[in-house]
């Protein structure tokens, strides 16, 4: 199961009551099976190329806190996974 089979504009949600129902980026890549660190460090190095002012830390510090940025959008989080997932990280 992809990220994205997982997470989509009608369910994402961008603050502390994420859920397995209502996730954010960082539990549907653990719900995925992409709990590693290399995966996290992986996403977070896509973050930080393309929205370097929204990466604050390494791994899933910079996830979440590109998750909950007040500028992201939907749009941004699915650019970031097409692009990790494309690359074939794991």
């Amino acid at each position: 199961m992809s990220i994205l089979d997982i997470l989509n504009s009608d369910n994402w949600r961008k603050d502390k009551e994420a859920d397995k129902d209502t996730p954010c980026l960082g539990i549907a890549m653990n719900e995925a099976g992409l709990a590693s660190n290399h995966a996290h460090n992986a996403v977070a190095t896509i973050i930080k190329e393309q929205y370097p002012d929204r990466a604050n830390s390494t791994g899933m510090g910079t996830i979440v806190h590109f998750n909950d940025h007040p500028d992201t959008t939907w749009e941004d989080i699915e650019r970031v996974v097409q692009k990790f997932e494309a690359k074939s990280w794991w």
